[in-house]
């Protein structure tokens, strides 16, 4: 069982760390994510909350 909590906490961290780097890369750019980073956006919501 911990080494299953282990593994979804770092798939949980991994998922945050690309939200965050799509997010500064766009902040950088100073523009609004594309289309389809928005998407994975919202998949990767969906994996965090699921």
């Amino acid at each position: 069982m911990f080494k299953k909590l282990l593994e979804l906490r770092q798939q949980k961290a991994q998922i945050q760390a690309e939200m965050r780097a799509i997010m500064e890369t766009a902040d950088k750019e100073q523009r609004s994510t594309t289309e389809a980073k928005g998407r994975n956006l919202m998949n990767y919501v969906v994996k965090l909350v699921a």
